[in-house]
């Protein structure tokens, strides 16, 4: 296993001084309007935002300054367009959420944004379409703001409850992979607004585990090891083999108990499989979320080509139209959400997918070349893995976690291992 540059990030943290704090409006002054924001929004509300930097080397000529300017301008005449991120969340009349220089000479820019704002394609189209705009190119892919998309008109939802459906890979039972199923009886919440506070953040809590002395890693995967996992899990593509491989050396990673409940979710871009469908250009999420739930014993004990097929399962039921409609429908109700999910999975072992190696990381070119490396600043639990691309534009993926130091030890030697 090769380990890319950012494991260096382990061994020494930055200090940063802060100069100056300043805001960026839009060029033109856009409409004032309340946006109406979809279930699919709203379901990131009790997640922490999403944070990532870009690294850049800049030659002497380059003053930072100058930079600095030059970004500013070039992001407030991309606001007029990418709007929606100079407002602000707050609920309208409906009660409703709407809404430093190196010394060797170089620059980072760190980003940080509210989920309910933008998923991960939303984001990088962003960044990507900054980037051109800081060069003097047109926008090239404008954004698409039609959240209402999803909005239920005239509609009573139907009554959805998420259940575990038991599958069977390669004869081996005892997985279960949970989906949105229409439900007899609608369930009410009878609890007053302070006791659903504290029942989120307790449940918040129980998901997000143990995060005392997290530490970060990062590791590479190059296209030769990604063949050899494919050829031994049988996986349909590079993001299933890799996928599972790194899912078991996690657990194992881990520690965890033989018996002991884990738990493994994904998210899927749904902008295709919607109807009808939305162009990659929608500015907002548009994401399926699918979430699997087997034993440490039972992923250990049996070949890699069992976790690859639980997650090509998984991938094939949190992707049919059926399961994202019937999501949508569940996402209307008071008692849907993530706090249920983290009552269900709160303080099980659960791993997770987030970010993906298809988005343009590298292709973030404000003037001064692709980024050196990119990173995220910070992930929310333990055992998460942030997919990147490879800098060299290959056929490599770039995986990212955070575990107690002995465990990203442990980790490591696993994933070095011959299998």
């Amino acid at each position: 296993m090769e380990e890319a540059e950012g494991q260096v990030m382990e061994k020494a943290q930055a200090q940063v001084k802060v100069h100056r704090i300043s805001s960026v409006a839009p060029a033109i002054p856009t409409e004032r309007h309340p946006m109406f924001l979809s279930n699919l929004d709203l379901l990131w509300l009790p997640i922490n935002n999403v944070q990532r930097i870009l690294f850049y080397t800049i030659s002497p000529k380059n003053q930072y300054p100058s930079i600095l300017e030059s970004l500013k301008k070039s992001l407030s005449s991309f606001l007029v367009y990418f709007y929606p991120l100079a407002g602000r969340l707050d609920k309208g009349q409906s009660g409703r959420l709407e809404v430093t220089s190196f010394e060797e000479g170089g620059i980072c820019i760190g980003t940080t944004l509210h989920h309910v704002i933008a998923d991960g394609n939303s984001f990088w189209n962003f960044m990507k379409s900054w980037a051109e705009c800081s060069r003097g190119l047109p926008v090239s892919n404008p954004p698409l703001h039609s959240r209402t998309v999803f909005k239920l008109e005239n509609k009573k939802p139907i009554p959805i409850s998420y259940k575990p459906h038991e599958v069977v890979i390669n004869g081996i039972p005892r997985a279960q992979i949970y989906k949105f199923l229409p439900d007899d009886l609608q369930q009410n919440s009878e609890n007053s607004s302070s006791e659903q506070a504290l029942e989120r953040e307790v449940g918040i809590q129980k998901w997000l585990g143990n995060n005392t002395e997290p530490r970060y890693s990062t590791f590479c995967f190059t296209e030769i090891m990604i063949r050899d996992l494919k050829q031994q899990s049988g996986a349909s593509s590079s993001f299933i083999a890799v996928t599972a491989q790194f899912w078991r050396c996690l657990t194992r990673a881990r520690e965890v108990a033989d018996d002991e409940p884990i738990v493994f979710s994904l998210l899927a871009d749904c902008r295709g499989r919607v109807k009808p469908p939305l162009p990659k250009a929608y500015f907002g999420n548009c994401l399926s979320l699918g979430i699997v739930r087997t034993t440490e014993k039972i992923l250990l004990a049996n070949k890699l080509c069992f976790a690859a097929g639980l997650i090509q399962e998984l991938v094939n039921s949190c992707t049919s139209e059926t399961q994202i409609n019937n999501m949508v429908d569940w996402l209307e109700s008071p008692d849907s959400g993530f706090v249920p999910l983290f009552h269900e999975f709160g303080g099980l072992c659960t791993s997770n997918v987030v970010s993906s190696h298809r988005f343009p990381v590298y292709e973030i070119d404000f003037g001064w070349g692709r980024p050196l490396n990119v990173q995220a600043a910070a992930m929310n639990e333990n055992g998460v893995m942030v997919f990147f691309a490879p800098k060299d534009g290959g056929g490599s993926i770039v995986v990212s976690t955070r575990l107690p130091q002995h465990q990203i030890e442990t980790l490591t030697h696993l994933l070095s291992a011959p299998h």
